[in-house]
């Protein structure tokens, strides 16, 4: 990856969901969204927080429906 995410700071109230706006899965300008999120926290190996603090947990940002068995994320208020 190269390059520095430009000003995003009227997003943050909404991640992930105002990332899709550059991030969508078809995104020709930016790296998908979920193809860009795993390749950080999991392929990642010098100095990656995710493992050694998370412990590679997808329950950080991904929620299970025992239920439905479907994985969803959060957003927003939704945390």
């Amino acid at each position: 990856m190269k390059g520095k995410h430009p000003t995003a700071e009227d997003s943050l109230d909404d991640i992930p969901g105002a990332c899709l706006d550059c991030h969508d899965a078809g995104s020709k300008k930016a790296p998908p969204f979920a193809r860009l999120l795993h390749h950080v926290h999991l392929a990642v190996r010098v100095n990656n927080t995710y493992v050694t603090t998370f412990k590679s947990n997808c329950m950080h940002c991904h929620r299970f429906s025992t239920q439905t068995g479907e994985w969803t994320i959060p957003r927003g208020a939704e945390k």
